[in-house]
């Protein structure tokens, strides 16, 4: 098991409500100060939402245009409902999500992903609406396409719950059979247990989806941990022509400078040129991280024989850190590295669930940014 790192000190419940009260005050404000905007489509896009559609609903059908989403994505949601019915279906479900949201506001990151209790209803919660929004993205943007058929693997750091698993393997669906073999590695910080064979299980089920066509994988590693990353990180990374970090760098940014510079250090060294790295985090102050000032401890020592990109990354950091103290997104210092091409870029895009879906939680819109990176 990776180190347990210190706990902060958990506020009483008023202080909990006034945190709450504040975070829904500034996401409403954001959301009012930018208007609406969705990831464009384009015609393959289209293309393959027929595809998907035909395998699910029979070669004739020919949805209307506002609909050719949503068989596909209510078919994501059976998935997650398969998997989770037990889950769904607990009576102290309510309370458990109410600790899991008290643990966000409290950005105790560390207990929640390391309770064996809260970790399937985690899933259950946030896996459909993540989900949703990765398969979007992977079908929207072109060069994720085009790395779902090329096949070979994608290395999704902290995506230990499986969301990235399914909205990955949605995506491919409908671009069967002219997609190549494609395996799926899952990090993250502890096991989910039952989780992903669950979820897996119920894609095979429900998508068709064969060992042929996608291969799951799982490791645990703490991703702030020096040696861990070298020794069963960096390899994956090396081999994958895809890296997607999403709902992680922010968090470790605001757990641990030196221990983020020095995952970013890391990757950097293992990534291979031509490789891409898909950036994905909350957009607005909820992951902003304040750096500068007073802010000490930041530098992270640049990794014996690391290249220049690597000890680029040290240094922006270092850089940061010693400026004027400001608030920064994970993305403002990723941006800074020479090493990294911007391919695409957003710093804040919505994705909005059709309310035709059903499912039996929430599902909540979701606004993000966006970065895909190519290693030059």
């Amino acid at each position: 098991m990776p180190p347990k790192r210190s706990q902060p000190q958990r506020p009483n419940s008023s202080a909990q409500r006034q945190l709450a009260q504040k975070h829904r005050q500034q996401q409403q404000q954001e959301q009012q100060q930018l208007p609406p905007a969705e990831l464009p489509a384009d015609d393959e896009y289209a293309r393959v939402l027929l595809a998907q559609n035909r395998l699910l609903l029979g070669p004739t059908t020919q949805p209307p245009a506002d609909s050719a989403a949503l068989a596909p994505q209510q078919a994501l949601l059976a998935v997650v409902a398969d998997a989770f019915a037990d889950t769904i279906s607990r009576e102290d479900l309510p309370h458990q999500l109410r600790q899991i949201k008290d643990l966000f506001l409290q950005r105790d990151f560390t207990t929640l992903f390391t309770s064996a209790a809260l970790l399937p209803v985690y899933a259950a919660e946030y896996i459909p609406g993540r989900a949703l929004c990765y398969r979007d993205i992977f079908l929207r943007i072109a060069p994720l396409r085009d790395v779902l058929r090329a096949g070979g693997r994608i290395v999704c750091l902290g995506a230990g719950n499986g969301a990235e698993i399914l909205g990955i393997a949605s995506a491919l669906h409908g671009m069967r059979p002219d997609a190549s073999p494609l395996a799926v590695h899952a990090q993250d910080l502890s096991s989910y247990g039952d989780v992903v064979p669950s979820l897996v299980a119920s894609i095979r089920k429900t998508l068709g989806l064969g060992e042929t066509d996608l291969v799951v994988e799982t490791s645990v590693a703490d991703l702030l941990d020096r040696r861990a990353v070298a020794e069963s990180v960096a390899p994956l990374v090396a081999a994958a022509s895809l890296v997607t970090a999403a709902f992680v760098l922010n968090e470790l940014l605001a757990t641990s400078k030196s221990g983020f510079a020095a995952l970013v250090s890391s990757l950097l060294t293992s990534l291979a040129p031509g490789s891409l790295l898909l950036v994905i985090d909350s957009a607005g102050s909820f992951s902003e991280v304040t750096l500068g000032g007073s802010s000490g401890g930041a530098a992270a020592a640049t990794p014996s024989g690391a290249d220049a990109a690597s000890a680029q990354a040290s240094a922006e950091l270092q850089s940061q850190s010693r400026a004027a103290a400001r608030t920064y997104m994970a993305f403002d210092l990723l941006d800074a590295i020479k090493a990294l091409r911007v391919v695409e870029s957003y710093d804040a895009i919505w994705y909005r669930f059709d309310k035709r879906l059903t499912f039996p939680l929430k599902l909540n819109n979701m606004r993000y940014f966006l970065r895909l990176y190519q290693k030059i």
